[in-house]
């Protein structure tokens, strides 16, 4: 035998001189042989050397051969073992291949035996090389298949063979799971069919046709209902295979849980319907917010030239009032559009709910409906517009009031909770970090599935018969995403609402609001106004100007620039459009900055989302003031600005 390296063989043998005859033969064939003498020293050699295979004589001092053989398996595997004994016992063979030996040789006088046992190596060797090989192979299969089991768990997918020639169907372990069968059931293509929702049967036995017919169809989406009655959405897909003369004998296929995807699917539809309605509401409250600014003001300026007893104050009265309801729709408009936050003060959530606990206990709750308040204690605040805060909460305890015709309980819950995890609800998650919570639990009659998808809608409303479908729902929903909460809704029919809402806390404590407000007085200084839209700019000027101003108006942010750039007199004060084509309120700020870093700059704008509020206080304006305008409110922070 030609070897790189050496087989090495251990022979335990009593007998020296037999001993030395076996060695000298297994040398001239390759071998590396060392001898033990008896059972004790081989077991010593054996455990300190690296040996391929042991040869064993039976008849022994110390340990006998098979005693070796035992002490050697109760240590670990049995390595390939050659048993050469004088002793012709048949009993003696079976025991010894009962533990393991490779094979077994007796010796005879004449030595004969002796050319035989490289032979036998040869065969031991192989034989346990091939039981190697198989083990191993066996091994990665069983690797494999686990790894191909969690991956289908993963993918919630399962696999199905039926072999139609002797009727038997085999499922992967996650088809159980999927379809809520136990494990110890038998397998079938009738069971999987009897699952399938009774609207969905057609096209699953059009899918199974499609497949006997030889055709290769594509996924099919259809619903099951398992065992424990849940509804799932699944994929399903069936191939099927021929023999040689075309007869149908084996079909296999897939069926893949989707139930998660279409879930998320249906959110992000949901979620891309919000974003649309919320950019079209956004254009529509700033071109209303330009027209409402145009009457406001003049009802306010006209107003400021007539005395009470005038005949026409009472008809601006009037055009004043109405213009500021419009305001508010605008407002609740762009509060959907989660750009309606404008007025933003550190705010404790328990002085809002006790602000509409107050108003619906004794005046709208009927003796039939009980209200409870767990308001938390050492809550922190949150950075919010308190109008449109408490709003919101009126909002979502009238809805609650009018889902309990019949009576019930109403429950507001405030809490500080700390999110150390993400919450995964499925469309968004809730990041971590502090959180004022506000919960609210109604025992009304619920909401179906259907009902919750749409619940978020402008004007959908659920109360056909009664006048008032408006924004709803839709006004909380920009409210919480417009002060950077989520909300969350958990409701089933005739099983009540619980609403929950996560608001970022906040450090800083409330304002004090005692101070006293600035007198709404006129000037003698300087103001550039920049705007878009020609009956602002003249509202404006008008003010302005009754009010002892130089007032400069301007059309669009480029033309103002340029004539700040040439400008011969100083400008003491710019009032500046937020939103305008070219050339925006942000990039005009930038660059008047840029010309005189002390000119006084105010933002004027019918929305503003914090971050961009905190941006432009950063970047240097002196302040906001809000559309539409009330010419004494304008006029007192336009002061405040210059002083």
């Amino acid at each position: 035998m030609l070897q790189s390296e050496p087989i090495k063989i251990l022979y335990v043998e009593d007998d020296n001189g037999l001993a030395n005859l076996v060695k000298d033969s297994l040398n001239r064939e390759g071998y590396d042989v060392d001898i033990a003498l008896n059972g004790e020293e081989g077991l010593s050699m054996y455990e300190a050397g690296s040996y391929d295979l042991i040869a064993l004589d039976y008849e022994m001092p110390v340990f006998n051969g098979l005693e070796v053989m035992k002490k050697l398996l109760s240590k670990g595997d049995l390595p390939p073992t050659m048993m050469i004994t004088g002793a012709g016992d048949e009993n003696l063979a079976v025991e010894a291949m009962k533990l393991g030996v490779g094979d077994y040789i007796v010796k005879d006088i004449e030595g004969n035996y002796i050319d035989l046992i490289s032979i036998k190596i040869e065969r031991i060797l192989e034989s346990h090389r091939l039981a190697f090989e198989k083990k191993r192979a066996e091994e990665e299969l069983l690797r494999i298949s686990i790894l191909l089991s969690e991956a289908q768990e993963v993918a919630k997918l399962g696999s199905w063979e039926w072999d139609i020639v002797n009727d038997n169907t085999t499922w992967s372990a996650e088809m159980y799971k999927i379809l809520g069968v136990d494990a110890a059931e038998s397998p079938s293509i009738k069971k999987i069919q009897e699952l399938v929702h009774p609207d969905d049967k057609r096209i699953c036995e059009n899918l199974m046709k499609t497949a006997i017919n030889g055709n290769r169809p594509d996924y099919i989406k259809c619903r099951i209902i398992t065992r424990e009655g849940i509804l799932k959405f699944i994929h399903l897909k069936a191939e099927s295979h021929y023999d040689s003369s075309g007869k149908l004998i084996r079909m296999i296929g897939i069926l893949q849980d989707i139930t998660e995807q279409k879930k998320m699917e249906e959110h992000l539809i949901e979620a891309q319907k919000m974003k649309a309605v919320g950019t079209l509401a956004t254009g529509v409250a700033h071109d209303f917010n330009n027209i409402t600014a145009t009457i406001l003001g003049y009802a306010s300026y006209l107003k400021n030239k007539l005395n009470g007893r005038d005949s026409f104050y009472d008809g601006l009265s009037i055009i004043e009032k109405s213009a500021i309801r419009a305001s508010e729709l605008t407002a609740q408009l762009l509060a959907y559009s989660r750009k309606g936050k404008f007025e933003v003060v550190p705010i404790n959530i328990n002085k809002v709910v006790k602000g509409v606990y107050d108003i619906i206990v004794p005046e709208t709750l009927d003796k039939s409906v009980e209200i409870d308040w767990e308001a938390g204690g050492d809550l922190k605040n949150i950075e919010g517009d308190l109008s449109h805060l408490t709003q919101m909460v009126m909002n979502l305890s009238f809805n609650a009031l009018e889902a309990m015709p019949d009576g019930g309980t109403l429950t507001f819950q405030t809490y500080l909770e700390d999110v150390e995890e993400e919450i995964d609800k499925g469309i968004y998650k809730i990041r971590t970090g502090e959180y004022v919570c506000l919960k609210m639990r109604d025992t009304g009659i619920g909401m179906d599935k259907d009902t919750l998808n749409r619940v978020f809608d402008p004007y959908f409303t659920t109360k056909w018969e009664k006048s008032g479908a408006g924004l709803g729902l839709s006004f909380v929903y920009g409210t919480v995403k417009g002060h950077g909460g989520y909300i969350n809704i958990d409701s089933k029919p005739n099983n009540g609402t619980e609403v929950t809402i996560y608001f970022p806390a906040t450090s800083e404590g409330e304002k004090d609001e005692s101070s006293a407000e600035v007198e709404a007085v006129g000037g003698t200084e300087t103001i550039m106004i920049i705007d878009d839209e020609r009956a602002v700019l003249l509202i404006l000027k008008n003010i302005l100007t009754d009010a002892g101003y130089t007032v400069y108006d301007y059309n669009s942010g480029k033309a103002g620039l340029k004539a700040f750039k040439e400008k011969e007199n100083p400008i003491d004060l710019v009032i500046l459009d937020f939103i305008m084509p070219e050339m925006g309120g942000e990039e005009a700020l930038k660059k008047l900055l840029e010309i005189d870093p002390d000119t006084k700059v105010i933002l004027s704008s019918g929305y503003s989302v914090i971050n961009q509020y905190r941006d432009i206080i950063n970047l240097g304006a002196a302040g906001l003031v809000k559309k539409p305008f009330i010419a004494n409110r304008l006029l007192r922070e336009i002061r405040k600005a210059l002083d």
